[in-house]
């Protein structure tokens, strides 16, 4: 082998080194929300109708390994004495202590247990808790990355999709007008710290 080859073989291999070992292939990423392009939008039927509200985001603690999501995590905080349904009438019976009990419990949390990849995303295995309740639940969530982002996953969209029955969390009055499943519809803006 003569030494122009030699040197060619000993560059790949350095250059492969360099990149399997730089931070953003080998160790979990901090992400920070970007709340003005975040929402956490939830479904409900009322009279069999189908409506729907937001859940305003108080913070977030999100690490994300992109080479190994096992080793990633979600952490959220939910304003629920802040939350907003389709009208003013309905918003104040979701806050009402028959439902979310807003008053004594303002706040409702998520901390991810387990991320399992599939294809564009993972399956998302979490405690939520809801009216001091908590429950284990699956939400299936899908990266998003913008064609005009930078493509060292900086910046990334995160869907996240999930159903739960509310009578899991105690929230449930009015059964005979609100339907027991809230779908969950949540895009948020994350920005790598």
């Amino acid at each position: 082998m003569n030494i122009f080859k030699h040197r060619i073989i000993l560059g790949l291999i350095a250059l492969v080194f360099g990149i399997m070992s730089a931070p953003a292939f080998s160790a979990p990423q901090s992400y920070s929300l970007d709340k003005s392009r975040s929402l956490v939008k939830f479904e409900y039927s009322v009279n069999a109708t189908a409506s729907s509200g937001v859940f305003p985001i108080e913070n977030t603690n999100i690490v994300l390994d992109l080479q190994n999501l096992t080793r990633s995590s979600v952490g959220i905080t939910l304003q629920i004495d802040k939350a907003r349904a389709a009208d003013i009438i309905a918003t104040g019976a979701m806050r009402s202590a028959n439902v979310l009990n807003a008053d004594q419990f303002p706040r409702a949390t998520f901390h991810s247990k387990q991320l399992t990849p599939r294809k564009h995303g993972a399956v998302v295995v979490g405690d939520l808790t809801l009216r001091g309740i908590t429950n284990e639940v699956i939400l299936l969530a899908r990266l998003i990355r913008e064609p005009n982002a930078p493509t060292d996953n900086s910046e990334l969209f995160v869907h996240i999709t999930g159903d739960i029955q509310r009578d899991d969390f105690g929230a449930s009055g009015f059964p005979n007008l609100v339907g027991p499943t809230i779908s969950l519809d949540i895009l948020v803006r994350l920005v790598r710290d």
